[in-house]
């Protein structure tokens, strides 16, 4: 996060947590990148803090990797 409540993606929002990493629409086009719709149909539909619980605890495996690990790679991903 800048000194600036702006986001630094795309402007228009102020820059919270729930939005760098699912509503900017940088954020929204990196989900459906990876298509992960798909595995998560609810994915944008809770809380942030009961979005992150759900995704951290997972046990859902993609390709063989533990969605949780991957998750929280990409969060790191997206707060860069």
């Amino acid at each position: 996060m800048s000194d600036s409540d702006e986001c630094v993606q795309c402007s228009n929002q102020v820059e919270d947590v729930y939005h760098i990493f699912g509503f900017c629409p940088a954020a929204y086009k990196f989900w459906e990148e990876i298509n992960i719709m798909s595995n998560f149909p609810d994915f944008f539909f809770l809380n942030f803090y009961d979005w992150m619980l759900a995704h951290i605890k997972s046990d859902v495996m993609i390709k063989g990797r533990r969605w949780s690990l991957l998750f929280v790679i990409l969060l790191d991903n997206l707060w860069r």
